[in-house]
């Protein structure tokens, strides 16, 4: 199967399959065929265009680094040519977004089984946060609100920024297109921001209904002063209401402070990562004093990334090179979705190899270069 950006001759056909899989059938006009988020990619066989998907740079951090990463969305196979053409297109897709420079890939699932088969494994966690309007805390702060439309995004990058890189998994948005996919939705957004410099903020679509549950569009806070202010806004926002839901990471205050019976917390579909570049990602850890050891991923798609790497990590520099010893005798040997989990931190090493997840000679000797951490996925796309 050949993998390909789409050209002139594809797009009829790659917008028939798109309307069949997302569109209940309605053809797509032509002048919604271009994306300015993404690129659009074409599955081939036999000079047909059997399948399709999109892909958006997501600059992705790892660790405490940014490495460039790679979003998939709206894979389509069209029903008279299922049964195995979405699991080689997604193979290709990984080859292809390789072969571009991306180190890793992400996506959310319809069904995660079907992404598995292509390298993905989820990681991090997703709760969201129903909050009866009569439940919120009561709290007081000092730091000023300010309600800013979406052209306002870039007082709100910094706070982001800070958001993100505290839990990998993340995207780091850069320029207003990324912004767009928040901020411009269709319908009149506010944004409530905490701070000036701003310390929190959440994205709100007001909606008339009284005694419904509405749902925020964001939830992001730099400091606990931020959090607390915007918990005071959202108070304010239910009044009306039943009560508001949002998004926040496993560790989220709703759920580690602030935690009542009448707080719903429920786990939805996490994102799903697949490594790419096991090189450049295993390159972004990082060690209290200089440690090395050898690394093995056992990766049927993408064979490069299988090693054994030699791997020297110090506090200010990771050094990744090929290494000549036998794979069996790597210090930790990693299947492609136990090393994505591991390299993310969510589940951790430690978690992994306890419970015999990960093999290799000494895994539990290495959790500290592999720490635990909160991975999560704030953006939708």
């Amino acid at each position: 199967m050949l993998v390909r950006p789409i050209t002139p001759a594809d797009e009829e056909k790659f917008f028939d399959i798109r309307a069949v899989v997302y569109n209940s059938g309605n053809p797509i006009p032509p002048e919604n065929w271009p994306s300015k988020y993404g690129r659009h990619y074409a599955a081939i066989e036999s000079d047909r265009v059997v399948g399709g998907y999109s892909v958006l740079d997501l600059p992705t951090v790892v660790g405490s680094s940014v490495v460039p990463g790679v979003g998939v969305a709206a894979v389509a196979v069209p029903p008279d040519e299922r049964g195995g053409v979405g699991t080689r297109m997604m193979k290709a897709c990984v080859r292809q977004s390789r072969e571009e420079g991306a180190a890793l890939s992400q996506l959310f699932a319809f069904r995660e089984t079907f992404y598995r088969r292509a390298g993905y494994e989820t990681a991090g966690a997703r709760l969201e946060v129903t909050v009866r309007a009569d439940r919120f805390p009561k709290i007081t702060s000092s730091l000023p609100i300010r309600r800013l439309g979406p052209e306002a995004w870039p007082e709100l990058a910094e706070c982001h920024r800070l958001f993100t890189m505290r839990r990998p998994g993340g995207v780091i948005r850069t320029g207003e297109l990324m912004w767009q996919r928040i901020t411009a939705e269709g319908r009149p957004l506010q944004i409530y921001a905490a701070g000036d410099p701003v310390e929190a903020y959440a994205v709100v679509g007001h909606k008339t209904d009284f005694w419904s549950v509405d749902s925020i569009g964001e939830v992001v806070w730099s400091t606990r002063a931020g959090y607390e202010a915007i918990l005071g806004v959202l108070r304010g926002i239910a009044v009306n209401k039943q009560g508001l839901k949002w998004f926040e990471p496993a560790n989220g205050p709703m759920t580690t402070i602030f935690s009542d019976q009448a707080v719903d917390v429920t786990a939805t579909h996490p994102a799903m990562y697949r490594a790419l570049d096991v090189p450049k990602l295993l390159a972004t850890l990082r060690a209290e004093s200089e440690t090395e050891f050898t690394v093995t991923v056992h990766d049927e798609t993408i064979p490069e990334n299988t090693g054994p790497w030699r791997v020297i990590a110090r506090p200010d520099e990771c050094i990744v090179e090929k290494s000549n010893t036998d794979p069996h005798g790597s210090k930790i040997v990693f299947t492609e979705k136990t090393f994505i989990q591991a390299i993310l931190g969510m589940p951790s090493l430690e978690e992994l190899a306890q419970d015999g997840w990960v093999e290799g000679t000494n895994p539990l000797g290495y959790t500290k270069v592999f720490p635990a951490r909160n991975v999560y996925l704030l953006e939708r796309y």
